[in-house]
């Protein structure tokens, strides 16, 4: 997959009307897979001879693909919809640079930005579906579940979801990302300056210590009211003033949820195999712990 630093470079080679045509299929990918060529035509901005000659542009820069059955149309790239969304970042002064991948996940990837103000910030960019549309609509519950939802909308919602847990929690003290801006499927966030807890090798003095951390966290957060519900050493972000911070919130659930004590149970067994396994934490200090916070290890 081309990546972002690289996709920015072809914002200089569109014209006008390419920027038309890629915005016009995005709003229509809302009711089309692909878009009707005569939808666009009609529209009569631009002559049809030089509309082509924009939409074959696109489609060696591989930001939409063509099709011409069963009827003429266009759908949007994953790389299309990535050039919109950081146009937008730009328009608004907020992106000016991209930098390096921070983090990739099954269903999201974290790039490092640089903002107007010279501060580097990290760009969730949501990629519901990259492993199984099937596995996502059972697991996720993003977006209207009751009828077909295409990808740039489902991976829209999740960051729309995520952005609003955010927000709440870091209002109210809870360890994640401060949230800065949200565009379509990406995310802003304050810079993640650390690494994952599944990419450190911690010594031995500090096993404990982040540890508990991390259970106080969870903690936190479930007397704010909500639970993670996918926690593990892949979402918790380890930064380098040793502070702990949880990531990945789309999915979610409210306290007061019926699965949330199950999912909660879920979490915290994730963390504790981790650190049993890995650092040989042991299970009655565990068990310890847990008491301390109010939590209960179900098997």
């Amino acid at each position: 997959m081309v990546g972002l630093n690289k996709i920015v470079m072809y914002a200089k080679e569109l014209s006008g009307c390419e920027w038309w045509l890629l915005k016009k299929v995005f709003y229509y990918s809302r009711n089309y897979e692909r878009v009707p060529l005569e939808l666009l035509t009609r529209q009569k901005l631009f002559k049809e001879d030089y509309l082509r000659q924009c939409i074959r542009k696109l489609n060696r820069y591989g930001l939409v693909e063509f099709f011409q059955q069963p009827y003429e149309g266009i759908r949007l790239y994953t790389r299309g919809a990535d050039l919109l969304a950081l146009k937008k970042f730009s328009d608004r002064g907020l992106i000016r640079g991209v930098g390096r991948q921070i983090g990739v996940g099954k269903e999201s990837d974290i790039i490092e930005v640089l903002g107007y103000d010279d501060k580097k910030y990290s760009l969730k960019v949501f990629r519901l579906g990259r492993i199984s549309f099937k596995h996502v609509r059972k697991k996720r519950k993003y977006g209207p579940v009751e009828k077909w939802t295409p990808w740039i909308y489902r991976n829209i919602y999740a960051a729309k979801r995520e952005f609003e847990i955010l927000r709440y929690l870091y209002l109210r003290g809870a360890s994640v990302p401060r949230p800065v801006y949200r565009i379509m499927h990406m995310l802003l966030m304050d810079f993640l300056d650390g690494m994952l807890l599944n990419d450190i090798d911690l010594e031995e003095n500090e096993v404990n210590n982040f540890l508990e951390q991390i259970i106080s966290g969870i903690k936190v957060i479930y007397d704010l009211g909500y639970v993670n519900g996918d926690l593990s050493q892949f979402n918790i972000f380890i930064l380098r003033n040793k502070k702990v911070v949880f990531i990945d919130w789309p999915q979610a659930v409210r306290s007061d949820d019926p699965r949330a004590q199950e999912l909660l149970n879920r979490d915290i067994k994730n963390i504790v195999r981790y650190f049993i396994r890995r650092y040989n934490v042991k299970y009655k200090s565990v068990i310890k712990l847990l008491s301390k916070y109010g939590f209960e290890l179900i098997k």
